[in-house]
């Protein structure tokens, strides 16, 4: 059933790991087309990217930012100005144990809010159309961080389901440790 854009993020540089998160293997493939793969029953997806064709991004559709170098908040803005859909999922690459079934959850409880978002967790959350207008503001002040652009908007943050699901994966050492967890299970 089709909800929604996903919107996979793409466009860290990757310091701290010291190669691309998004071409790390998972599941026979890279990161990046594992989650893809995972995600394409909500509806369309794409990636979010500072650079066209960053990676092979399969059959997925890739969104480039317009904000060179200014964050994550590209994604909203570059979804939103080049697509149709009223809502997106927004994901990063580097929290592969997120489940589309907390996108789901987020799905039944949004109602009438901009946003909804498990509390501390604005990478891995629903935004309606309306937030563009708020993140591009945060983009062109200089403020372009989630927490500035959740002070704009109407944003239902409810308690965190599952921390383990929200892992962000960024050092060789915790993507080793995810890849050990996964083969042990």
């Amino acid at each position: 059933m089709d909800i929604l854009l996903v919107v996979i993020l793409t466009g860290g540089a990757s310091r701290r790991m010291g190669r691309d998160k998004a071409a790390l293997p998972l599941d026979g493939q890279t990161m990046a087309l594992s989650l893809a793969e995972k995600y394409k029953g909500l509806g369309s997806v794409c990636f979010s990217v500072d650079r066209r064709d960053r990676f092979p991004a399969g059959p997925y559709g890739q969104l480039i930012d317009r904000y060179p170098g200014r964050g994550p908040l590209n994604g909203i803005v570059s979804a939103f100005s080049e697509r149709e859909e009223d809502m997106l999922l927004l994901t990063a690459t580097d929290m592969p144990a997120a489940r589309p079934e907390a996108a789901l959850y987020l799905r039944e409880r949004i109602g009438d809010h901009e946003a909804c978002l498990f509390r501390g967790q604005p990478l891995f959350a629903l935004y309606r159309r309306s937030c563009l207008a708020p993140a591009v503001e945060c983009l062109e002040v200089g403020r372009p961080s989630f927490h500035a652009l959740l002070e704009r908007i109407d944003a239902l943050v409810l308690p965190p389901e599952d921390e383990e699901m929200f892992l962000n994966l960024n050092t060789p050492a915790e993507y080793d440790a995810f890849i050990n967890r996964r083969e042990r299970s």
